[in-house]
């Protein structure tokens, strides 16, 4: 009740705070903001948006502290709930799928987390924590990699790593309780070596994080009328990284609505309520600053026609579904496709994962988006839970433990295997980025362009007279940036017109000083 009490005055003062800034008098608000943003960025018309949202913000805030003190929440049962213990078998699974990903700590960067951690991760939080300008910002993520104690690779991955080892242990345990021990261990083995989950625990990105959420719920289930502030904590983390959690969300509340009798609404109303206030509360400060459509209407998450529909939703599902079978060779594709058909005939199609991929299949199509494969990485593992139900009804009992290890060691060792290889890469030519930011000349300035930009603005993070130029670079500025007697250019080899460079039309002569496998480092002459 306490901490209820305390975090309710918490968001009365913000929402007092947030009142006060929405109706000071208009110079004043601009000079406030003018000083935090010297660029010019503050026109009368933002700050009057800025108030408007303020305003709004605010009231929010004193409504749902009022509410919070008024209607504290119900405690939790007074014995807690004890996570079961992994038999030996399940710790061996799970030890070898972290060492797969432990290996991966120290590839090259790939472009996207490269992005989060040069334009969000490696600013301070008054930046990441208000501003949602690009999808990257994977906001709860980006602060865990921000409380690193350091820039190395493994760390600023670590939140990841953390996460995708711990969702070997959550799909275990939920497997195990779904069905019985044969199909957790199975389900931890196939897991252990899935390449997206391997993938994305060795990226700074919060894929795992999101993935990790969307079990917590399926977990807490059981005891839902006294766990569902635990559910609703996990969504609302789960959005803060990001907002696709609404499909993992949407989808257990399907599963919970077609499985559990009798239907436990009340704890269903108050979870939907409980994480709805709780996103809120944790998006308010980017609601303010970069308003709603920062979120609901960039460029990457902008609805699309149905013609556009039809064409590229099937290219994304062939996309995730090719991304979820690259460990294993095409037989095994098909005894594990197989095997969840069984599961789904055995359950009556009562298995977490063909409900939730439903109820995200009509999602996308009602809201007309066309999401990246990877967003459906939160299905992955039960996926592989209903998978490990179908070959657990035909393994021997005895023999699963061993079958299992095995599985992983093998699938581990592929999907390794398969996420190192060169053209894993968005560019092949960010394989060489470690080795071009140590033969990049330091006695000039050096131009890089996309899809190069990201990493090596990182790697050379120390190197302030780099100049990047992206897709949305203006090329006017790009020019007047570039004053250095000696420029260079660093190029993937793959872009043999570098178009991206003559666009800029600086005119001069390129001469190649290094060739790398994949990419180039010229002198502008």
């Amino acid at each position: 009740m306490r901490f209820i009490v305390a975090v309710s005055l918490l968001l009365a003062i913000g929402g007092a705070a947030l009142l006060v800034a929405g109706f000071l008098p208009q110079p004043r608000v601009t000079a406030m903001l003018a000083a935090r943003a010297p660029d010019g960025s503050v026109t009368q018309a933002y700050v009057a948006s800025f108030q408007t949202r303020a305003r709004i913000c605010g009231l929010a805030l004193l409504l749902i502290a009022v509410f919070g003190v008024r209607r504290p929440q119900s405690p939790l049962s007074p014995r807690e709930p004890q996570l079961a213990r992994p038999d030996l078998a399940a710790i061996a699974i799970i030890l070898i799928g972290a060492i797969a990903r432990a290996s991966l700590l120290t590839q090259p960067l790939h472009y996207d987390e490269a992005f989060t951690f040069v334009e969000y991760a490696s600013r301070s939080p008054l930046f990441f924590l208000t501003r949602y300008l690009h999808p990257n910002n994977h906001v709860f993520h980006t602060l865990l990699v921000w409380l690193m104690p350091g820039d190395a690779l493994p760390l600023l991955r670590f939140p990841a790593f953390a996460a995708g080892v711990l969702l070997l242990y959550l799909t275990w345990l939920l497997g195990t309780r779904l069905h019985d021990r044969a199909t957790g261990l199975i389900a931890c083995a196939l897991a252990a070596g899935a390449t997206p989950l391997v993938e994305y625990s060795a990226q700074g990105r919060g894929y795992t994080i999101l993935a990790c959420c969307a079990l917590v719920l399926y977990l807490v289930t059981p005891e839902l009328d006294a766990r569902w502030p635990i559910a609703a904590a996990a969504i609302a983390i789960g959005a803060w990284t990001m907002p696709v959690m609404i499909y993992a969300a949407a989808a257990w509340a399907a599963w919970v609505v077609a499985t559990r009798r009798p239907l436990p609404w009340r704890s269903l109303v108050a979870t939907a309520i409980a994480s709805a206030a709780a996103t809120f509360v944790l998006y308010v400060p980017i609601l303010v600053i970069t308003g709603p459509k920062s979120i609901t209407a960039n460029g990457t998450v902008l609805p699309v026609s149905f013609d556009v529909l039809r064409r590229e939703l099937p290219r994304m599902l062939a996309d995730a579904w090719t991304h979820w079978n690259l460990s294993w060779t095409i037989a095994g594709m098909i005894v594990v496709a197989v095997a969840a058909v069984i599961a789904a005939i055995r359950q009556r199609g009562r298995e977490p994962f063909f409900i939730g991929a439903v109820v995200a299949l009509a999602l996308t199509i009602a809201m007309r988006r066309v999401p990246f494969a990877r967003v459906w990485i939160f299905l992955v593992p039960l996926y592989l839970i209903a998978a490990a139900s179908g070959l657990a009804f035909v393994v021997r009992r005895r023999g699963v433990a061993i079958v299992a290890i095995v599985i992983a060691a093998l699938t581990s060792w592929n999907a390794v295997r398969l996420t190192a290889r060169p053209d894993f890469f968005e560019d092949e030519a960010m394989r060489d980025a470690p080795a071009v930011a140590r033969l990049v000349p330091r006695d000039g300035q050096v131009l890089i362009t996309t899809p190069l930009d990201a990493p090596l603005a990182w790697y050379l993070r120390d190197r302030r007279d780099v100049v990047v130029f992206r897709f949305d670079s203006d090329p006017a500025a790009v020019r007047a940036a570039l004053t250095a007697p000696k420029r260079y250019l660093i190029a993937s080899r793959r872009d043999t017109g570098l178009d991206a460079f003559h666009q800029l039309g600086l005119g001069g002569t390129l001469v190649p000083l290094h060739v790398l496998d994949h990419a180039t480092i010229y002198e502008i002459r």
